[in-house]
C-alpha cells in the first residue's frame, strides 16, 4: 500500500504487480541514479495495461481465426457433398 500500487484485481494480479514492483525497485537500488517510486509505479501500470490490451487482442484474433477455420471446413464439406447443413 505504501508503494502506491493499484489495489484492484484478483489475488494473482496483486501478487504479480507486487513482484514486478520489487524487481524494479531492487534494480533501481543498484543504479547510480535511481528513479523515484512514483515512476516505477507508473511504469508497472503501463506494462499491465499493455499486457491486458495484448491479451484482449490475442483473444479476439484467436476467435476470428477459429471462425475463419470453421468457415473453410464448412465450405470444404459443402464442396465434397458432406455438409451437415
Amino acid at each position: 500500500r505504501n508503494e502506491g500500487l493499484s489495489e484492484t484485481g484478483n489475488e494473482k494480479d496483486l501478487e504479480m504487480r507486487h513482484k514486478e514492483f520489487i524487481t524494479l525497485f531492487n534494480a533501481e537500488c543498484d543504479s547510480f541514479h535511481p528513479r523515484p517510486v512514483e515512476d516505477l509505479v507508473r511504469e508497472i501500470a503501463q506494462r499491465e495495461k499493455a499486457r491486458k490490451e495484448a491479451a484482449r487482442r490475442d483473444k479476439y484474433n484467436g476467435a476470428r481465426s477459429h471462425a475463419m477455420l470453421m468457415d473453410r471446413v464448412k465450405e470444404s464439406r459443402r464442396v465434397a457433398g458432406t455438409s451437415d447443413d
